[in-house]
């Protein structure tokens, strides 16, 4: 059963602080992590992190104005969470506002060039949405619920003109393969407040899953 949660504040600018945490984040297929930082700060126009953290410092995240929910943002700082998990992937968490345009994810996906880029988002308490990119361009979208994982499939776009179809474009995005699907079954986000500390859960079944490796990588919130 379906439990709707309240991610979007009354006015849908902003989601609610207690979500910003598991909002959104990316899977990457580059496992190299000097690599893919050096990428990230070319991708957002990042100067040189303040602090590189080989585990999750927490006691160094944001808190709310509460002090009940980490955040991974502040006037100040920005905080990103890399993490590598034994099945060879990596997850990058990341300030929630940076989901709300993929335009920078999508020039990461082009400096990592042959690697799978996934961003995905949690739209509900079971429903997870994916949009892959390869090589900079969208390969296709998919979508995660209580009932497994499927591509997300769009009608043909028809512009008509005084009755006459003057456009027509059909869904050209690429097939959900085996690897993409094994890619999405691994994927898992995180949740944290300081009474129970921050986990990584897998989607549907909660299960908490710990990674192999962590950074925490901490900039200058003005680039």
């Amino acid at each position: 059963m379906s439990i709707n949660l309240p991610f979007w504040n009354e006015k849908e600018t902003d989601v609610q602080i207690e979500y910003r945490l598991q909002f959104g984040h990316v899977l990457s297929t580059e496992n190299d992590f000097d690599q893919l930082l050096k990428k990230i700060r070319k991708a957002f126009n990042l100067k040189k992190p303040l602090h590189i953290f080989e585990a999750l410092d927490v006691h160094s995240l944001p808190l709310d104005e509460q002090k009940t929910t980490y955040l991974l943002n502040d006037t100040e700082k920005w905080h990103f969470i890399i993490a590598k998990f034994a099945s060879n992937i990596m997850t990058i968490h990341a300030p929630h506002f940076l989901f709300f345009n993929n335009k920078k994810w999508i020039v990461l996906s082009k400096l990592l060039k042959s690697s799978f880029l996934v961003v995905s988002e949690q739209l509900d308490h079971d429903l997870f949405h994916y949009i892959i990119f390869k090589g900079g361009k969208l390969y296709c979208n998919a979508y995660r619920n209580s009932e497994g994982i499927c591509k997300s499939t769009h009608a043909p776009v028809n512009v008509y003109f005084k009755d006459e179809l003057i456009f027509h474009k059909e869904d050209d995005s690429q097939n959900l393969n085996s690897e993409l699907v094994e890619l999405l079954s691994d994927d898992m986000y995180m949740i944290g407040a300081p009474e129970r500390g921050v986990k990584y859960l897998k989607p549907m079944q909660n299960n908490e899953i710990k990674p192999v490796m962590t950074f925490h990588i901490v900039f200058n919130a003005s680039g």
